[in-house]
């Protein structure tokens, strides 16, 4: 057992002494712990100045220590998930600080390991950096993981409590139907043999394109997750949002399964009213979208957990609809309103914005030289139609299918119009694309399969499907338009 683990149990050890002393206090300061029941279901900012305020009434350093002392005894052990920030509060501004004498010399270490261990991960915070390794020694950052939620869940294969609730979360996730989430299923011992046995019993038997799963361990205890994370027992649940704040913690399934449906609910919500407000006002007007997003500024601005919510959706709406105002949208309220954002975000949209920038409307496309199924060669610019189509996409995306279905339906139309449809498979899975070949005859299907044409530095097709509309002279005339898009410009 590493120094580090020792000091955990250790800690776990001392902890049935202090809740002793407590217990002394609570029976001579009953009404003390009546007045926390009355505003227990405040906000935490709330219960914080409440709190102040109840131990400053009185004069006499005894009592306030007293009064205290069962004040941070409530809220450290509190079931409801963020009330621990009240005891660290307590903890930092009257104990640690020397203000107040704590009651028991003894469990002094219990109280700075627990201001210590929770103080970087409390509810709304930043997440704290941390870097873990995969099962093939590669360092995995977890901040740096793009993903809508990230799960961070702390086992260990020996743990009675993990064996009931590995199952549970599986099960949570191998049926999960919401925005795209990662988890980290990250091991807390050194047992290689016993963590590649779990996994596999495990984790691997999540079957869902939803979620991805990740897992990690720390060996030789380095990244310091116990008190970044407060782990001092396992299992151990965060969940964090997008921008990398904690929105969750110390969860179990049915927790997390809640406050998933209720951060789907208002991503669901987010998309209706921009439906909503757009079915109005014309959503490829940049500047009509940036006055809609200036009202929305007045009122949310104040608020930044409510503003980095609606402001990413914001984007997130229009990055596949129309990526001019996405653009506009991300320099404006995300590249110019740093403080607002994690550094991860600045970076993600920084990388958006450049491939925006790619191949603008009415520069001439870039040349691919790329392989039909029988491995002939095809230059997409030596193609001679009237109107070329690059139809970018994987063959098990859902989405690209439901494009690729609405060409199928209008091949009439574009056969008329004298659209020559490329549809290039941006895979690497040979016999899949074989197969979807030899199934489907209505257009020129390309892949590059020798990696050698600069794909990927070519186009932005971070995101698929992708369609970009070129004319005669190979000139883009339209990019990252839908199917429906497309055949209403033709129709025209």
């Amino acid at each position: 057992m590493t120094i580090k683990r020792w000091i955990i149990c250790a800690l776990s050890i001392i902890t049935l002494s202090h809740q002793l002393s407590l217990a002394q206090e609570k029976r001579e300061f009953p009404n003390v712990t009546e007045y926390l029941d009355s505003i227990v279901y405040n906000p935490t900012d709330t219960i914080i100045k409440k709190v102040c305020i109840l131990i400053d009434s009185v004069d006499d350093k005894d009592i306030q220590s007293s009064i205290a002392g069962i004040a941070y005894d409530y809220f450290s052990q509190s079931p409801i998930m963020g009330q621990e920030a009240v005891a660290v509060y307590i903890a930092d501004n009257y104990f640690l600080n020397k203000k107040l004498k704590w009651s028991d010399e003894e469990t002094y270490p219990l109280l700075y390991a627990f201001a210590e261990f929770n103080r970087q991960s409390l509810i709304g915070m930043d997440a704290p950096d941390l870097e873990l390794y995969d099962i093939d020694g590669n360092p995995i950052d977890i901040r740096k993981t793009d993903s809508d939620f990230k799960i961070l869940y702390f086992y260990d294969t020996q743990c009675s409590s993990c064996a009931r609730q590995t199952p549970e979360l599986t099960e949570l996730l191998h049926q999960y139907n919401g925005t795209p989430l990662t988890l980290f299923a990250i091991y807390t011992q050194g047992n290689r043999e016993e963590w590649s046995d779990y996994v596999s019993k495990s984790f691997d038997t999540i079957d869902n394109d939803k979620v991805t799963v990740i897992n990690l361990w720390d060996p030789e205890v380095e990244s310091d997750f116990q008190r970044k994370y407060s782990v001092l027992t396992t299992p151990s649940m965060l969940l964090l949002d997008r921008n990398n704040t904690i929105i969750g913690r110390r969860l179990e399934s049915e927790s997390l399964s809640q406050i998933l449906n209720i951060q789907n609910t208002t991503i669901s919500e987010y998309r209706k009213l921009f439906d909503q407000i757009f079915m109005e006002f014309d959503p490829n007007d940049t500047s009509i979208v940036l006055q809609v997003a200036d009202a929305f500024e007045r009122r949310v601005g104040n608020d930044s957990t409510l503003f980095r919510e609606t402001f990413l959706e914001l984007f997130k709406y229009f990055k596949d609809k129309n990526s001019t105002v996405a653009a506009a949208i991300a320099t404006n309220y995300i590249i110019d309103k740093q403080e607002y954002w994690s550094k991860e975000i600045i970076e993600d949209i920084t990388e958006a914005l450049s491939l925006y920038s790619m191949n603008p409307v009415g520069s001439i496309a870039p040349d691919l030289v790329l392989a039909d199924s029988r491995g002939k060669l095809w230059s997409t610019n030596r193609i001679k139609s009237r109107y070329t189509l690059l139809f970018f996409h994987l063959i098990t995306c859902d989405d690209c299918q439901k494009e690729l279905s609405i060409l199928e339906r209008n091949k009439k139309l574009l056969n008329k119009k004298g659209v020559k449809v490329i549809s290039i498979y941006v895979g690497y899975d040979t016999s899949l694309w074989n197969s979807f070949c030899n199934s489907n005859k209505k257009w020129l299907y390309l892949r590059d399969n020798s990696t050698q044409s600069d794909l990927y530095k070519k186009y932005d097709i971070s995101i698929v499907p992708k369609l970009y509309l070129l004319d005669s002279q190979k000139t883009i005339i339209a990019k990252n338009i839908s199917a429906n898009e497309l055949i209403k410009l033709i129709s025209e």
